[in-house]
């Protein structure tokens, strides 16, 4: 998988996660996709290990799984 396949990989997870948390409604794709770019930007974790939520609610990344 090349680095921009993994970065909208990143980016489709986390907007995905936006979706739940917002009630999956509907028609704000565009504004979920453009703000999981946004904070995976801020966090410097464009192309980094995507995360998951463990059972406590908290996230961790896969790679501390392993």
């Amino acid at each position: 998988m090349g680095t921009d396949n993994k970065m909208d990989e990143h980016v489709r997870r986390r907007a995905y996660e936006i979706w739940e948390r917002e009630g999956r409604l509907d028609g704000d794709h565009e504004r979920h996709w453009h703000q999981a770019s946004k904070e995976l930007e801020n966090q410097g974790d464009v192309g980094a290990a995507p995360q998951e939520r463990s059972g406590n609610g908290a996230v961790r990344s896969r790679k501390s799984r392993q």
